[in-house]
């Protein structure tokens, strides 16, 4: 070997000096007879593991190691310890030789069809698709289809996945099902269960975008049976909707000269309209024959800027001065009695079965008046409140809502507000810092709508009985105006809110009546 790295070559011009190298060993290895045992170096990995070493220069004491371990047999001990580690060998083959051959293809009938087949895919070559993602590729034939060439990658490399499978249990759950579940940002839940963390509306067009001619919007009311609304504001006028999916279309207007409409509510069923203003009279109107009617008020009552009509439709309730509440019969309009409280009232809202009376007031009090009895039942005092301002209970009875006029709405177990005086709310929202407009609660009562009338754009909604706010309402759909005014289809499909001169609608997606 020493001969090889001695000996020298004339080298041509324009080489280097590894290939001068390179020249010697070959001249060296042709005069030798190329006898390549003998000049491979002594640290070759050839010579390390054996390779090319012939069996006939092994070395006696190897032969009799070699002879030694053929003729070792493992005892029981040992053949069942093999066995366990390393499966029986034999047992495995008469397996693999007795399982029948597995077709590559799959039958006609349980072959899945294309969804969809871009023909432009299969035009690209494997040369074209490496050249557009810049690589290279020596193995591959260049004019074989790249989308062949991916399939077959994907399938080396991920395998077929569980719900492409032709026989899989139908039960079985992947991950790539809990993904189909979901649209957009949005998990969509099951039939009947109302989502927590989002809910799914649409601002539709205004409801009175064709006229716009209530002037300040001061109530909402919807039809309790047919798919149109009332909506009255400060210029004495009340305007009739009616709503069709997701268009509104003005169906009639009524004009009260010098009467600015503070508030309006329908009867029972909805064929009557009851409109009251800070006068000593207060109006009805007639939707089955158009005939407007004008009512004198009892001397001690000088107006009827908020009121309330009973779930039954018996009762009409009506907000005095100094704390008085005065009860009227809401079919024959006839005064019936007159109940108390200390403060001023600013909100009254009726249980569902009539029989009961909650009156907020200008302090920090709540009446609970018993309609049976005629008389003051409970009292408590609102947790936080310097200055109630709105009052609403759910259609199930189970939840009153208060706001204040620091912006805080509470929320109380109905049977808490009977045991106690100073009862503690089951959740405080404060997600609004102005005085709170109005509260009300959907038919369902799964959702309750707060607003503020100080500030753009305060309005919220909040599921129940999770009591978490949604936090994708209003979302990017703002009005850019002061909502004081909130009220709920009968079926709870539809949301409409007062925000100045215009009453903006939207749609709940999760209900489907009107």
């Amino acid at each position: 070997m020493s001969k090889v790295f001695t000996e020298s070559a004339k080298v041509p011009e324009g080489h280097s000096k590894s290939d001068e190298n390179f020249m010697k060993l070959n001249s060296d290895s042709e005069g030798e007879g190329g006898d390549l045992e003998d000049d491979v170096p002594e640290f070759s990995w050839f010579r390390v593991s054996g390779f090319g070493k012939p069996k006939a220069k092994l070395e006696e004491s190897d032969l009799a190691e070699e002879s030694k371990v053929d003729d070792y047999e493992a005892d029981d001990e040992e053949k069942a310890l093999i066995e366990l580690v390393f499966g029986n060998k034999e047992k495995v083959i008469e397996n693999l030789k007795s399982q029948p051959e597995k077709s590559s293809s799959l039958p006609e009938n349980q072959k899945r069809k294309h969804a969809w087949r871009d023909s432009d895919d299969e035009e690209v070559t494997i040369e074209e698709g490496l050249q557009k993602s810049h690589k290279k590729s020596m193995l591959l034939d260049p004019k074989t289809e790249y989308k062949k060439f991916l399939e077959k990658k994907h399938q080396k490399m991920v395998g077929t996945p569980k719900w492409a499978e032709i026989d899989r249990d139908p039960s079985d759950s992947d991950e790539d099902d809990e993904l189909l579940k979901t649209a957009g940002h949005v998990l969509k839940g099951k039939k009947g269960v109302l989502l927590e963390n989002s809910i799914e509306f649409k601002r539709l067009k205004d409801l009175n975008r064709s006229t716009y001619c209530e002037g300040l919007v001061t109530s909402v009311s919807f039809h309790p049976t047919s798919s149109v609304a009332l909506v009255s504001g400060l210029n004495g006028i009340a305007s009739i909707y009616s709503i069709e999916k997701t268009k509104c279309n003005k169906l009639h207007s009524i004009l009260f000269k010098k009467f600015p409409l503070k508030c309006s509510r329908l009867s029972l069923d909805g064929s009557e309209a009851i409109l009251g203003s800070n006068q000593a009279h207060f109006f009805t109107y007639n939707l089955l024959t158009g005939q407007k009617m004008k009512h004198f008020l009892p001397k001690n009552i000088t107006k009827m800027t908020k009121f309330e009509i009973s779930p039954d439709g018996g009762l009409l309730a009506v907000a005095g001065r100094f704390g008085e509440i005065h009860l009227f019969n809401a079919n024959t309009k006839e005064w019936i009695i007159t109940l108390k409280q200390e403060h001023e009232v600013t909100g009254l809202t009726f249980s569902p079965d009539s029989t009961t009376l909650f009156a907020h007031s200008v302090d920090s009090e709540v009446s609970i008046f018993d309609l049976r009895a005629q008389r003051m039942q409970h009292r408590f005092y609102d947790d936080g409140c310097l200055s109630g301002t709105s009052i609403s209970m759910s259609p199930s009875g189970k939840f009153l809502a208060t706001g204040s006029g620091q912006g805080i709405v509470n929320v109380y177990a109905t049977t808490d507000v009977w045991q106690a005086q100073n009862p503690t709310p089951v959740k405080i929202f404060r997600n609004l810092v102005t005085s709170i407009s109005c509260t009300a609660f959907n038919p369902s009562s799964e959702i309750l709508a707060m607003c503020s009338g100080e500030t753009n754009d305060a309005l919220r909604l909040a599921h129940f009985p999770s009591a978490t706010i949604y936090s994708n309402f209003p979302g990017n759909n703002l009005t850019k105006g002061r909502p004081n005014v909130l009220s709920f289809s009968p079926g709870g499909r539809y949301l409409a809110v007062g925000v100045n001169t215009r009453v903006s609608l939207y749609l709940l997606n999760h209900f489907e009546e009107f």
